[in-house]
């Protein structure tokens, strides 16, 4: 009952009666409005639980979606770092026997064609910016460091040539395999064998 039908009722009752019925009204009161509080609390307790609930439902929806975009992200970076050591050994090969036949070794190589195959804008979308912004370096640097390596052609000798070719497979594999081993950190994934040996191979040259 409102506190205001209390005040009309106390104000019409026979003086016999008017204070126990004005303090049961107002005892009835007191309790509607405060089970009327207690149920506005446990409706707003779960409400917030359940936003909470959503919240935390999202954030983890968002950290798998993260963790397979930065995967399919390492996978063209180990795929880079493998190609960097498929064309590595014959251009070593060829500095090998350079002494025996000359320039004539590299006429039998081919032209090395490295790229970073970037993924799709919606990977990329969901990667850490750090992570895009070095996969954007990495192929920019690569492209440019290809064309300038292209004009010294006419400059430089075969073995000149070829020497700054080996350093770029060198360069670049290196830094795929860091950048790669740095989202499998990440992730909290196992070494992968191939990539260390890789990265070996890279060192030692």
């Amino acid at each position: 009952m409102p506190v205001s039908e209390v005040a009309t009722i106390a104000a019409q009752a026979p003086t016999t009666w008017l204070m126990p019925a004005a303090l049961g009204a107002l005892g009835g009161a007191f309790i509607t409005a405060g089970a009327a509080l207690m149920t506005q609390h446990l409706a707003r307790r779960h409400e917030n639980a359940k936003i909470a609930e959503q919240r935390a439902h999202e954030h983890a929806k968002l950290a798998e979606e993260r963790a397979r975009a930065q995967q399919d992200a390492m996978r063209p970076l180990e795929a880079f770092a493998k190609r960097g050591d498929e064309v590595l050994s014959p251009i070593e090969a060829a500095f090998e026997d350079y002494g025996d036949v000359g320039d004539a070794v590299f006429g039998c190589l081919k032209p090395v064609a490295l790229h970073l195959d970037l993924p799709l804008q919606i990977i990329m979308d969901a990667l850490p910016r750090p992570l895009v912004d070095q996969l954007y370096q990495f192929a920019l640097a690569l492209e440019v460091r290809a064309d300038w390596l292209d004009k010294q052609e006419v400059r430089f000798a075969p073995f000149d040539v070829w020497k700054l070719e080996l350093q770029r497979v060198v360069h670049f594999g290196l830094l795929a395999c860091d950048h790669a081993n740095g989202i499998r950190r990440e992730l909290k994934l196992p070494e992968s064998a191939y990539l260390k040996a890789w990265q070996r191979h890279f060192v030692v040259v």
